[in-house]
């Protein structure tokens, strides 16, 4: 696996994606193995049950194997990747492998099999993300629905 940065600074670029909205494409031929990004993560403070904009939990990845009770409680941490990091749309065969580091705060991609110039960069965002986030939007319409029922006994 080539791990410099210069492997994959030129290598690609968002554009409109026929998929959703915008993607990561490759701008130029990538080979099978190659390291394609390593996207710097950033920690948010709210656990995800809180963070009612739908664009930061669609945008963010989240360590949804953490057992720890905070966790438990208040759902997974989540984190925004810099770079591409956050640009990659899902595919249930993506043509990379992905690595989430969250104790190192880096997301790092790689090619699965050659990329062709212009085609789009998939990643699998896992089962367990369209589990959770169905899951995660009934709990917060739950919590936003406690908050409002409080805040009218109080008004």
């Amino acid at each position: 696996m080539t791990e410099t940065p210069e492997i994959y600074m030129n290598a690609i670029q968002i554009k409109n994606s026929e998929v959703h909205g915008r993607g990561v494409f490759a701008s130029k031929i990538i080979k099978k193995d190659d390291l394609i990004e390593v996207a710097p993560l950033i920690r948010l403070e709210w656990k995800l049950r809180y963070q009612y904009d739908r664009a930061i939990r669609d945008y963010c990845w989240m360590n949804t194997k953490c057992e720890c009770q905070d966790c438990k409680m208040h759902g997974p941490a989540l984190y925004l990747a810099m770079g591409y990091g956050s640009m990659y749309n899902h595919h249930d065969e993506p043509n990379t492998n992905i690595k989430l580091d969250y104790d190192n705060l880096k997301l790092m991609v790689t090619a699965k099999k050659d990329i062709q110039k212009d085609e789009e960069i998939f990643v699998s965002y896992g089962e367990r993300y369209f589990k959770s986030s169905r899951r995660i939007a009934t709990q917060q319409e739950e919590t936003k629905k406690e908050t409002n029922e409080t805040e009218s006994e109080h008004t």
